[in-house]
């Protein structure tokens, strides 16, 4: 996402990446020697502030393919964020836009990608591509987002699709 942000800002002026969460060791230790002038690093948030963060972005980054639900893409997606994410993430089955999905075309395999040489390499111009077109008209992204969270996956609908099924396994 570092490596992405400063090669976006050739093509978005203004572009700055907001890191929430713990940044471990390794993340920390890749950073040597890559310019970090557009990123800030927040740490741990308090979470009742995470609606304040989420609204004051444009796009939500979710570059994990191994995050088989991941609620973040939930909250981003309900404050209107479209997310970006591979295809082969958990993410984008939630997302379900294949216009914020990127076809990273990365098998689905075991990785050890515990050490900086594992991670494997970001293809930064597709993701510059699908971020562009989101930008051209975030306004309608934006909305699509929320829209998406509001109408299918509020937790009230999914709460009722389980019910549903479980009451379906008992006939």
């Amino acid at each position: 996402a570092v490596k992405l942000t400063n090669y976006l800002s050739k093509f978005l002026k203004g572009v700055h990446l907001h890191v929430l969460g713990e940044v471990s060791d390794m993340i920390t230790e890749s950073l040597n020697g890559i310019c970090t002038d557009k990123i800030t690093l927040h740490g741990k948030v308090d979470p009742d502030r995470l609606v304040d963060y989420y609204s004051s972005a444009d796009i939500m980054l979710s570059m994990s393919m191994f995050d088989p639900c991941p609620n973040v893409v939930v909250e981003g997606l309900a404050c209107g964020l479209p997310v970006i994410t591979p295809e082969e993430s958990g993410a984008s089955e939630l997302v379900e836009n294949p216009l914020w999905i990127v076809k990273e075309d990365m098998p689905l395999k075991y990785y050890e990608l515990q050490t900086i040489e594992a991670i494997p390499e970001v293809n930064l111009e597709k993701y510059k591509d699908v971020i562009l077109e989101v930008f051209q008209n975030l306004g309608d992204n934006k909305r699509i987002a929320r829209n998406r969270a509001v109408n299918h996956l509020d937790i009230n609908l999914i709460s009722e699709k389980y019910i549903n099924f479980f009451q379906s396994l008992e006939k």
